[in-house]
């Protein structure tokens, strides 16, 4: 009886050491995902130099702003 319980302890941590190995990467891997995602996010806030900027799926190629030239989707880098 006692054998067979150290072996169950065995098997036991057998399974759980894989398993917690596995769930301990996958939350460094998404934790790190979103840590760049943030810093992507917060670099555009900072390099965007305008004094309005818009945004969506939905605009136009060109869009007519008073005063503005359009959008473009040229690199082009701005004066200021």
């Amino acid at each position: 009886m006692r054998a067979n319980a150290s072996a169950g302890i065995r098997r036991t941590a057998a399974v759980a050491a894989p398993v917690l190995v596995m769930v301990a990467l996958t939350g460094s891997l998404l934790g790190a995902a979103a840590t760049l995602n943030e810093a992507k996010a917060t670099e555009a806030r900072t390099q965007t130099r305008a004094d309005y900027v818009l945004t969506g799926d939905r605009l136009p190629d060109r869009l007519a702003v008073p005063g503005g030239a359009g959008r473009s989707r040229c690199p082009c880098p701005t004066p200021g």
